[in-house]
């Protein structure tokens, strides 16, 4: 995939993600701060993991093998 593709489809992905958590925001419990908050969105993408990812653990392994080795969070 080309960068610039792979870029559009983190914005978008990551914009859904957003849109989705921030249109039940009247539900958050007020008491949340910024540590209840990371966990909602935590948890928010790891439900999006694809199909695939929840499936092969090798391809899971690999990925976070690249992520780390490549300093890329």
């Amino acid at each position: 995939m080309k960068r610039a593709d792979q870029k559009k489809l983190l914005r978008t992905f990551t914009g859904q993600v957003t849109a989705a958590l921030l249109s039940r925001a009247k539900d958050w419990p007020e008491s949340w701060d910024g540590h209840e908050l990371r966990e909602l969105v935590l948890y928010a993408f790891q439900y999006e993991r694809t199909s695939l990812m929840r499936e092969s653990r090798k391809r899971r392994k690999d990925c976070l093998n690249d992520i780390i080795v490549n300093n890329l969070y």
